[in-house]
């Protein structure tokens, strides 16, 4: 029903905005290692990795891109140096893997012939980009990988021009960037392809971060032909998410000081968090569900309709989704088990793939209609690469630039729908339905933060319900108070009605919050 529904529209449409800009962005992380013990001083947990993850992580890679080229997805791979050097057939990296008694050499090759082939089959449709995502792994002097400690400073999203982020030394950023970008390097060059994105935890400021995009010789030597990267992604855009409840809706270029002010530097490319998990991240909770993914879109989708339906100036609307490919089991994790969700697992993996599969099942929907009730006209989604982005027309910036981040929605600032916003923060899409030419969304908020298992939410959750039409209408909803507003308005008031006991739908959408009641309306979802 959700996937029909995102599909349906008129035909007759005026209000446009650019299409969302879509992508998957998938992290190839550090391999779990078998610790043996590091001979350099800097550097811990140094050992030889484990196969059976190596194996996960290049199973799950072949897998998605043979599926996103089946479906005509896009994805964006970052890879580390291990991923790198033992997809490019690197004898040391390779020799290391045999060790693990779970693999042997031939079927290391043959694993690695597998994802060369889907890898290379994804490039050349302009499926897959390649791409560097780096922690903090560096060389050991006796040829093992092991870890470099990461320089301790201001948290990344309270960073700003009077306070600045610390940074490693230049010769710990040769060791770990160097490494991991000609690691990653050694399959561009074998595949022929270039490196379009970077994404690391070093270096740690934001200017640093800018550095390696726009200037890499800067920050490490010997600087490989293919590494071109295009811009910045997924950090900058969690500092959003972790103020609003969603990552910023459109592409904007940074600022060298503050994670979410608008500068003159590369383009950044905003990201969910990681699809299915829920586990803290940057020191904060972080709901990836797909109830939460899926509401953070329907809020997007209903900004881009109304810039369109009210005449603003074309912006770089974007929506991209991230995964670790060790995250890519199949199926989706056990409700008895909280842990599945709230913690992550390197080495066992995760089954993520059916909450992946799910926000892309309702972005395919999205790109195969040229209109979403009453917007659109030259598409509502399409699937991009990285050098496809542009910042041209961007609203956002979130900040000042001589002063710390906001605390929480600054509606001052705030680029979108203030009240949507606030209303759907810590909610979860529950259901979706067309009613006489309506979408009907209810979504059930839990403010004190949703949980796997159990009973999701620890206090009563309430319902709140977007209404999106085609046109202004009147539609037959349940007796019952009822408190409502405009997508746009400033404020929930007492709900509008048609002489015929009707509620009155304006054309720009209408949030309704029944009072004292969350069950209103549930058999619009079937309940």
């Amino acid at each position: 029903m959700l996937f029909s529904l995102l599909a349906c529209a008129p035909a007759d449409i005026t209000a446009t905005q650019p299409p969302i800009q879509v992508m998957l962005t998938a992290h190839g992380d550090p391999l779990p290692r078998l610790l043996v013990g590091c001979a350099d001083g800097g550097l811990s947990g140094c050992g030889t990795p484990v196969g059976r993850s190596w194996y996960r992580r290049t199973r799950n890679a072949t897998w998605l891109l043979e599926r996103w080229l089946e479906t005509g997805r896009t994805v964006d791979l970052q890879l580390g140096p291990e991923l790198g050097l033992s997809w490019s057939g690197d004898a040391d990296t390779l020799a290391a893997l045999a060790q693990d008694p779970d693999l042997d050499a031939a079927f290391i090759d043959e694993q690695i012939d597998a994802v060369q082939a889907a890898l290379s089959v994804a490039l050349s449709e302009e499926r897959a980009a390649l791409g560097v995502h780096l922690h903090t792994v560096a060389e050991d002097s006796s040829g093992l990988l092991g870890a470099v400690e990461r320089p301790v400073g201001v948290h990344p999203c309270d960073a700003w021009a009077g306070d600045p982020l610390s940074d490693a030394e230049p010769a710990v950023l040769e060791d770990v960037v160097g490494f991991g970008v000609r690691g990653v390097s050694a399959l561009a060059d074998t595949l022929d392809t270039p490196l379009t994105s970077y994404t690391g935890h070093l270096p740690a400021s934001l200017s640093g971060k800018i550095a390696v995009v726009t200037d890499p010789a800067s920050v490490f030597a010997d600087v490989p032909d293919a590494f071109v990267p295009v811009g910045l992604s997924s950090a900058y855009g969690e500092c959003f998410i972790q103020q609003v409840d969603h990552p910023p809706f459109e592409l904007w270029r940074a600022d060298h000081d503050q994670a979410l002010l608008a500068g003159e530097g590369p383009v950044v490319l905003p990201g969910e968090r990681v699809v299915g998990s829920m586990a803290e991240h940057l020191e904060a909770p972080s709901d990836g569900s797909w109830g939460a993914a899926s509401r953070r879109l329907i809020q997007l989708l209903i900004s881009w309709r109304h810039a369109a339906l009210t005449g603003q100036p074309l912006r770089p609307w974007a929506y991209t989704f991230h995964v670790h490919l060790y995250q890519l089991e199949p199926g989706l994790p056990d409700p008895s088990t909280p842990s599945a969700r709230h913690e992550i697992f390197p080495e066992e993996g995760q089954p993520y793939r059916g909450d992946v599969e799910g926000i892309a099942s309702m972005l395919d929907a999205l790109a195969s209609s040229p209109t979403w009730q009453g917007a659109g006209g030259s598409g509502v989604v399409q699937w991009v690469l990285p050098e496809d982005l542009s910042a041209t027309g961007s609203q956002f910036s979130y900040g000042e630039p001589d002063a710390p981040p906001p605390d929480g929605l600054d509606r001052e600032q705030y680029p979108y729908l203030p009240l949507v916003a606030e209303r759907l923060a810590s909610s979860h899409l529950d259901c979706a339905a067309a009613v006489d030419g309506v979408a009907v969304y209810r979504f059930l908020r839990c403010d004190s933060g949703w949980q796997w298992g159990g009973p999701g939410c620890a206090e009563p959750v309430g319902a709140v319900f977007a209404l999106i039409p085609a046109t202004a209408t009147c539609l037959s909803v349940p007796d019952g108070p009822l408190s409502a507003a405009a997508v746009d308005d400033a404020a929930l008031s007492g709900a509008s009605w048609c002489s015929d006991g009707r509620l009155s739908v304006p054309i720009q959408g209408l949030l309704v919050e029944p009072v004292g009641d969350p069950s209103w309306w549930s058999e619009v979802c079937g309940l």
